[in-house]
């Protein structure tokens, strides 16, 4: 989702796969083996509801880092647990004064944690810096009672904030972090007024043929509109409240985004991919079920896909887009597991996936799970 996303053999043996579809196991069915390397939030956690799913994850600096907390029902502060990939164990890596971490980002260099509900007083606003003594509160946007993503552009720091009525939601930073202003937003000439909104918030950023993009909700008027970022501030591109879709499974609209083979990819459960942010075009292969998230690497684009059974247990599947100015995808790998998918990140071989219920109590809320398609 931005501070700020032998073995050489077994690379070359996947590109090969791709390239041609042709899978190196179980070819008919796709029907792969897991490994459980467990549910690291239990020890931060003693009720196994939302709290304990993995909201986000990522790889850095070989280790795999995961999400967790609960900002509707104020359960922080969270630990961020990471796994070891050579020794193998989990972590825990310190702990954030925040309700929830679901999401990460790396801005030059460094692993960022957006501060999703900050436990402090709302004059400001947070974010995480992975350090090597745990993380650093970095406590300097003006009034971000919420910030849910963070991104670089344009040589700038950018933040998508929730705010009081009367505020603009998106802020800026030209001293990397050290201090930000709001950015306006302009619609027919003039500026939005915000003032008799209930709930003020830009959630994620997206970019489509190098341009900036956000979504603009406003509940009390039942709007949910593109702004494209011109000249220092965000003007009114189009209307998208009949165009976009949500499958609800998280405490976010929008789970991903990613801009591959000149289109972006957005899923709200439902995922769908637009090359100009007026025509979104919903990928059918997925109408079944939830497309929970998806995952870059290396220029190809993976989502993770589940639908439920009529036993009460979930088929989980990763699959590929195939090269090009395509929208077909191909499937990967299937299982079947107690509970859905929330969250997963590969590497073009090693796939981790976070499984949760958001709704329920369940033990295997929070599990990470391992595949190795040569294995």
């Amino acid at each position: 989702m931005s501070i700020f996303g032998g073995f050489m053999s077994a690379v070359v043996g996947f590109s090969l796969v791709l390239n041609s579809f042709a899978l190196p196991y179980n070819s008919d069915k796709r029907i792969v083996d897991y490994v459980e390397l467990g549910v690291p939030s239990m020890q931060s956690f003693e009720v196994d509801t939302a709290s304990r799913c993995p909201w986000d994850m990522i790889l850095f600096d070989n280790k795999l880092y995961v999400g967790g907390g609960d900002y509707g029902d104020d359960t922080g502060p969270v630990d961020i647990w990471a796994y070891d990939l050579t020794k193998e164990c989990w972590e825990n890596t310190g702990n954030v004064p925040d309700e929830e971490v679901d999401r990460f980002a790396v801005i030059d260099g460094q692993l960022i944690a957006p501060g999703i509900d900050p436990k402090d007083d709302w004059s400001l606003g947070n974010y995480y810096i992975k350090t090597d003594n745990g993380w650093e509160t970095v406590r300097t946007i003006p009034n971000g009672i919420h910030n849910f993503d963070m991104v670089e552009y344009d040589g700038k720091l950018f933040a998508g904030i929730g705010v009081i009525s009367g505020s603009y939601p998106v802020v800026c930073s030209e001293d990397k972090g050290k201090t930000f202003y709001q950015i306006p937003f302009e619609r027919n000439g003039g500026e939005v007024d915000t003032s008799k909104w209930s709930v003020v918030r830009v959630y994620d950023f997206l970019f489509l043929n190098g341009d900036m993009y956000v979504f603009l909700p406003n509940s009390d008027d039942h709007t949910y509109d593109a702004y494209k970022y011109i000249d220092g501030k965000f003007v009114f591109d189009n209307e998208c409240i009949k165009k976009v879709f949500r499958k609800s499974f998280s405490h976010r609209s929008m789970s991903a985004n990613y801009y591959i083979d000149g289109r972006l990819y957005l899923t709200f459960g439902i995922l769908y991919s637009t090359d100009n942010m007026n025509d979104f075009l919903k990928i059918k292969i997925f109408e079944k079920g939830i497309v929970y998230d998806l995952c870059e690497y290396k220029g190809r684009l993976y989502a993770l896909y589940g639908e439920a059974n009529d036993d009460g247990t979930y088929n989980t599947s990763v699959w590929v887009k195939k090269k090009g100015e395509t929208d077909e995808f191909i499937k990967l790998f299937e299982f079947n597991y107690d509970i859905p998918p929330v969250s997963f990140v590969c590497n073009g071989k090693d796939y981790y996936i976070g499984m949760g219920k958001i709704d329920e109590e369940n033990s295997k809320n929070g599990m990470i799970l391992f595949v190795d398609i040569f294995k």
